[in-house]
């Protein structure tokens, strides 16, 4: 009981000191009192606004980002271009942006309600796109599935025809992505897509990969329980590997 007190003292100490005293009071109320609506969160020092949910899954991610700084990696130069793969509702995207205020990002979100929250954070942002699709190693339909583990966590599936329901998206490939909006390089990959990580990097990844600087993953073995060895085959040869919180952080050899 103390030390779980102890863990929430913690964590409401950090909101104070990224969020400043009046933002982190005003965010604490309203995770008490508006349950049922959106939260509102800003930052002392930082022109920037977060819409969240009120549960677990949605203030987890936040803290973990925004609080714990889980993100805050070192790039032999800041990154101009960044592809955000499971998007969710933009948080990684708009800790990116903020950061790297001059990059041009591509949020990748397959889940609809996350979707819509990505586009609502990240309006008021140039050059931000977001694509309701799934990242994939080909094209093909893919079906969303909840498996009761909240907004953070849907999975998807490969599907051999669409089945007409609002579950069903089209996938996209990284290739794709740097297709359509014009990009001659990755600076960074981020990946949380629980568990199709490993699709992505089973197989069609080597014309991309070869283009890519930076990868931020984080990875899901029970999901795909042999997915590390799968992502390890394809970078261990030309990338150094590090953790970073609940990610793994690889950036290429020179």
């Amino acid at each position: 009981m103390i030390r779980k007190l102890k863990r929430k003292l913690k964590v409401i100490s950090l909101h104070y000191k990224a969020m400043g005293f009046a933002n982190a009071t005003a965010y604490i109320f309203q995770r008490l009192y508006k349950r049922k609506k959106l939260l509102s969160a800003q930052f002392k020092n930082k022109s920037l606004q977060i819409f969240l949910r009120n549960d677990r899954y949605d203030t987890q991610i936040f803290t973990q980002i925004f609080m714990r700084d889980e993100l805050n990696v070192l790039f032999s130069k800041n990154p101009e271009l960044i592809i955000d793969g499971g998007a969710n509702i933009g948080l990684a995207t708009l800790y990116f942006k903020n950061k790297y205020p001059n990059a041009k990002i591509i949020a990748v979100e397959p889940e609809l309600s996350n979707f819509e929250l990505l586009k609502k954070n990240t309006e008021p942002y140039k050059n931000i796109a977001c694509l309701n699709n799934g990242i994939w190693s080909k094209n093909c339909f893919l079906e969303i599935i909840d498996e009761g583990n909240g907004n953070a966590s849907f999975i998807t599936k490969e599907l051999s025809e669409h089945n007409n329901t609002h579950t069903t998206i089209n996938s996209i490939t990284i290739d794709e992505i740097m297709e359509r909006f014009h990009f001659d390089k990755i600076d960074l990959l981020k990946l949380d897509v629980e568990g199709s990580e490993r699709e992505i990097f089973k197989s069609n990844y080597e014309k991309w990969l070869q283009k890519t600087q930076n990868i931020i993953v984080e990875m899901h073995p029970h999901l795909k329980a042999d997915c590390e060895k799968i992502i390890m085959t394809a970078l261990n040869n030309n990338f150094i590997k590090k953790k970073a919180g609940e990610y793994y952080f690889f950036s290429r050899k020179y």
